[in-house]
């Protein structure tokens, strides 16, 4: 299969903020689950149903078969429906990993469990690319930031804030990118090579991933996109994400010659095949209890919060909607800055060809 190269990525999202202005607005937005509530996330749980509250450790395989058997018992509908039907069930690395131990364990050819399919979480896979980005390049990522914020980038920053960074220095890379490519040409020094698979691989397929190609559902684009990843991950020896993306692949040939009927509904469905909402569901929990409430006073008042949708809607009459206070001309502002700081350091590197001295992170 043909994979993107980086004229393609470029190509390619040039069209989309053409086409949407206002789509690449809101992917600014898209970690904010872990920034604090806001009434557009919750929107997203409508068409969810809590199953129940419950506290357990999720250490091991029998943790999670714990946790299963649970959730079986106070819902014996979707053990009925497993029967008949398979069910995705995408999460993070332990979730993923322990589900398929699990499975690939499982001597009851009728268990509930064989009609589980494990799903690599996309939105975690997102997370940790930035995580690895911020790690790796922060001698890079905290000048531009102390030249575009005013202050120092945190070895450890929020969510929110790698992805405005990362945004941000892409939409201010492809304002000099075709001006700096003239300049370069077929320049082979390795700090230019080092910054320009930075800018020109790395960061379009961490802004590509999640709010551009899983959310459009094209399967057809997504598979490509994690072919990269998974060689950026064992380049990068990132650890459980470098294995766990080479199997997702494996699984993808897997049902599609062999499980077509699922491959067949996945091509369709794929953007609702996402964990994110269990992530929104644990930001809003988090904002509704105290640290010293116990795990049945958690259990009440996730209940309580979940089963009514017309408290829900009394509340949103009292309650203002959450709001970064920040607007589209901010955003803009932002970007410009960030181009003029992309753009000094490469004309630092066009000065320091041939002087190039190897970084190393922890």
């Amino acid at each position: 299969m043909r994979g993107l190269n980086s004229m393609d990525i470029v190509c390619l999202i040039t069209f989309h903020l053409l086409l949407s202005k206002n789509h690449i607005f809101k992917s600014f937005f898209i970690d904010r689950v872990y920034s604090g509530r806001s009434n557009d996330d919750l929107s997203h749980l409508t068409s969810c149903v809590l199953i129940d509250e419950f506290e357990q450790s999720l250490k091991s395989k029998e943790d999670y078969m714990n946790a299963l058997s649970h959730s079986f018992e106070v819902a014996p509908q979707l053990k009925v429906y497993l029967q008949k039907y398979a069910l995705p069930a995408p999460g993070d690395w332990p979730t993923w990993f322990y589900f398929k131990k699990l499975i690939a364990q499982e001597v009851n050819e009728d268990s509930a469990l064989l009609s589980m399919v494990p799903e690599q979480g996309p939105f975690h896979v997102t997370l940790n690319v930035q995580e690895d980005i911020m790690q790796i390049y922060h001698f890079v990522l905290s000048h531009v930031y102390r030249e575009t914020f005013g202050s120092e980038l945190p070895h450890k920053p929020k969510p929110f804030r790698k992805n405005l960074l990362l945004n941000a220095i892409f939409l201010g890379w492809l304002q000099l990118r075709t001006k700096v490519l003239q300049k370069f040409q077929l320049c082979k020094d390795t700090e230019f090579a080092c910054i320009l698979h930075l800018l020109d691989e790395v960061i379009p397929l961490s802004f590509f991933h999640y709010p551009v190609i899983f959310r459009s559902g094209n399967l057809s684009s997504y598979v490509p996109v994690m072919l990269r990843f998974a060689l950026l991950f064992i380049i990068w020896r990132r650890h459980h994400y470098d294995r766990s993306t080479l199997s997702m692949l494996s699984d993808i040939y897997h049902q599609k010659f062999n499980f077509t009927s699922y491959y067949s509904c996945k091509e369709h469905w794929m953007s609702l095949i996402t964990e994110k909402k269990v992530e929104i569901w644990h930001s809003v929990l988090r904002a509704a209890i105290q640290a010293h409430n116990c795990a049945d006073e958690i259990r009440k008042k996730a209940i309580t919060l979940a089963m009514s949708k017309s408290s829900q809607a009394f509340m949103a009459q009292f309650v203002k909607p959450y709001s970064r206070g920040m607007s589209e001309k901010s955003l803009e502002v932002v970007v410009g800055k960030t181009a003029e700081s992309l753009l000094e350091i490469i004309k630092r590197v066009g000065q320091n060809i041939g002087k190039s001295s190897l970084v190393k992170y922890n």
